[in-house]
Formats: C-alpha cells, sequence, structure tokens
C-alpha cells in the first residue's frame, strides 16, 4: 500500500512541482468543494422552505381579501338590506346565516366564529417553520374570548350566557370556558386562568381592578400578555424566514405603542402619562422616545416630533381634522391603513414564503372589521353606505 506522502510524491513528479505546493493545491481544493457543498445545502434548504409554502400561499391568493379592496368595499356600502349581505357574504366565502330573526349579537358572534375558524385553517396550513408565529398570533382571538367572559361575568350573566357567548380557539378549551362560566366573580375567573400565559399579567391586574371598578386594567393585562407571546414568537421561527416576521412584528408594535399614547393621552396628559405601558421591540420608536412624546404640551405638537418618520407623513393629512374634532379616531384608521400597505409590501418582497401569509392573517381582520361596520348600520335602520368612513382598505387598488 503507498503512503499517502508517496502519493504526494508521485503527483509533484508527474506535475512537475514541489511535495509542498502539491499539499497546499489538494487542501485549498477540498475547502473549495466544502465551500460549493456548504452553499448548496443552503439553497437546497431555501428550496425545501419554497415547496412547503407553495399550498399554504396558493391557498390564501385564492381565497383573496376582496372586502379590503376598492371593488369589495364598494359592493359593501351598495347593499340596502342584511339579508342582501347575507346572501352577497355566501358568495364570497363568508357563510353567516343571516335571517329575519337574527340579532346584531348573533351577528357579531357569527363573524367572531368565522374569523377564528379562518384563523385555524391558517394555522394548520402553516409550515412548521414559521408555524410559531401563527399559533402566537392566535392570542388575539384567545384575549377577545377572555374579555367577553370578564364583561358577562361582571353584567351578572348566567353561566349558560357566558358559555354560549365564549368560542372556543387556542389555549380557551371548553374546560376553560366552562370554568369562566361558572366563576361566582372576576377574582374566581382570574384564579382559573392562573395556569395560562395571561395568568401573571391578570393577577398583577386585580388591584387595580378592585381600585376602579373598571376591566381596563385587566383587559391591558390581557393585551400585553398577547403583545408579548407575538414579540417572544420572533425568536422561534426558522432564521430564513425571520425577516418577514420581524418587519412585520417591528411595524406593528410601533402603531400598538402610538394608539397606546394616543388613547391614554385623550384622558388627559397626567393620567395618560401614568396609564401608558408601551411593548419593547418596535421598528422606529423606543419607550423613552414615546415617553417624551407623552410630555409634549398638545397633541399636535406631539405629532410634529413625529416629522421625519414614516408615521409623520401618514398622519400629516389629518392633523387638523384630528384637533378639530378632538379625538384621535382619524389617527387610529391611518395607522391601520399604513399597516395594511406595509404587510402589502411584505407579500411583495417575501412573495414565496411568509409574506403573502401575514397579509392575508392581517386583511382578514380588517376585512371582517368592515363588514362588522356594514352590519351595525344596517341594523340600526342606517344606510350601509354610512359605514364607509369606518373602512380600512388599500389605498389605490384595483
Amino acid at each position: 500500500m503507498d503512503l499517502p506522502g508517496d502519493v504526494i510524491g508521485e503527483i509533484s513528479r508527474e506535475l512537475g512541482l514541489l511535495p509542498d505546493q502539491v499539499l497546499i493545491g489538494g487542501i485549498g481544493l477540498l475547502l473549495i468543494v466544502l465551500v460549493i457543498i456548504v452553499i448548496f445545502i443552503g439553497y437546497l434548504k431555501i428550496l425545501i422552505h419554497i415547496a412547503a409554502f407553495a399550498y399554504p400561499v396558493a391557498r390564501v391568493r385564492a381565497i383573496g381579501n376582496l372586502y379590503i379592496t376598492s371593488e369589495g368595499t364598494e359592493e359593501l356600502g351598495e347593499v340596502k338590506t342584511i339579508q342582501e349581505l347575507g346572501a352577497k357574504l355566501k358568495e364570497r366565502g363568508f357563510p353567516l346565516r343571516i335571517d329575519e330573526t337574527s340579532t346584531l349579537r348573533d351577528l357579531d358572534e357569527m363573524l367572531d366564529r368565522a374569523a377564528v375558524l379562518d384563523h385555524v385553517a391558517l394555522e394548520e396550513s402553516a409550515p412548521g417553520s414559521i408555524l410559531p408565529f401563527f399559533s402566537a398570533f392566535r392570542s388575539l382571538y384567545e384575549i377577545e374570548q377572555l374579555k367577553t367572559a370578564f364583561r358577562c361575568r361582571l353584567a351578572g350573566l348566567s353561566p349558560d350566557e357566558i358559555r354560549a357567548r365564549m368560542i372556543p380557539v387556542g389555549t380557551i378549551t371548553p374546560g376553560l370556558i366552562e370554568g369562566c362560566a361558572h366563576a361566582e366573580s372576576i377574582d374566581e375567573m382570574v384564579l382559573h386562568l392562573q395556569e395560562s400565559v395571561y395568568g401573571k399579567d391578570l393577577q398583577a391586574a386585580l388591584d387595580a381592578y378592585h381600585e376602579t371598578g373598571t376591566l381596563l386594567a385587566l383587559e391591558q393585562a390581557l393585551d400585553s400578555g398577547a403583545l408579548r407571546e407575538i414579540v417572544v414568537s420572533r425568536t422561534k421561527v426558522d432564521n430564513l424566514l425571520a425577516g418577514p416576521v420581524a418587519e412585520f412584528c417591528g411595524t406593528w408594535i410601533d402603531i400598538v405603542n402610538l394608539n397606546t399614547m394616543f388613547r391614554a393621552r385623550a384622558g388627559g396628559r397626567a393620567a395618560g402619562v401614568k396609564a401608558a405601558r408601551f411593548m419593547p421591540g418596535g421598528a422606529s420608536l423606543e419607550e423613552w422616545r414615546l415617553r417624551q412624546l407623552m410630555e409634549t404640551p398638545t397633541l399636535a405638537e406631539t405629532l410634529h416630533q413625529l416629522a421625519g418618520t414614516d408615521y409623520y407623513a401618514v398622519f400629516q393629512p389629518v392633523i387638523t381634522d384630528t384637533e378639530e374634532a378632538g379625538s384621535v379616531h382619524l389617527l387610529e384608521i391611518e395607522l391601520d391603513h399604513l399597516l395594511l400597505r406595509n404587510v402589502g409590501s411584505l407579500a411583495l418582497t417575501y412573495h414565496l414564503t411568509g409574506g403573502p401569509l401575514i397579509r392575508f392573517m392581517v386583511a382578514r381582520r380588517f376585512e371582517v372589521r368592515n363588514i362588522r361596520a356594514v352590519i351595525h348600520a344596517l341594523m340600526e335602520g342606517l344606510p350601509a353606505g354610512m359605514a364607509s368612513r369606518f373602512f380600512v382598505t388599500e389605498r389605490g387598488a384595483a
């Protein structure tokens, strides 16, 4: 058997090179081969991810989000009766069983159930590499059920009524719903939720609930818990797919924090500074900056302090109207439009992976809200078009 040194010596004589040169060349060639293999494995992993997203992306594109487009919202604004709306929605994939006996509460609950089922279907179709994000986003539906339970208990509704108004989703299991329905007080409800991801936040908010007699602190605690779950989910997503999730979360946290600031200020500057609770991790606005904005004397000055950011460009057209109305509603609507525009950009940038799924998820929530606005208008005897000022749409969409 030839020794390695003999082989290298033979090759060096054949090539007219020194043995050391042959050795260095061989090592270099080996390194090049290794680099090629690593690059190939990387590309292979990307191709595997793209293949895994093929069905869920095709699915959400086939379903679409009609009721955030100009065509869809125009259709909503033209319906004359609640029955006509029901027929239109059934054609478009919103199977609401609307009849003459349907009450406003019935319709709200049907919409809520449809939204939950849509998100569960999206979650079930999502590849495991990005699933933690969509599972965490489900917490927004979970906390709505808990808020419903708290409101029902505070209103003194019976266990049967509470049970009927809650929708099982994620951690809100039938067993947990049963426990909430039979709880005799808010404190007992919170105790029943101690093992959930919202337990500690709710427990910490109980004193404020007893001091004020309102559910504001408990609902804020639920919001904080859901936000935290979504933020943490960014670290659980495959690194190759983290781009759209990180970009969405950064923008969304900024928007949530801005809305928190606006609503807190609406109750008075001193009270607002104390009440505001900001979530870290925003794309542009850190907590210290938000606290600084809270100290400005007027809301108009607060908005002008945002000059140079995307948010100021969004607010600028409605600053005067906001001052005249004395309400932050117009600002919140502009932020909703901004979020919808941003997820649209994500769907284009990351069109083969998570972008279209994130856009569908967010757009679906706005579709449900647009439909709800029309339902409320019709049930109150108003023209459906009156709801158009509350619509969130893709501006300029065909």
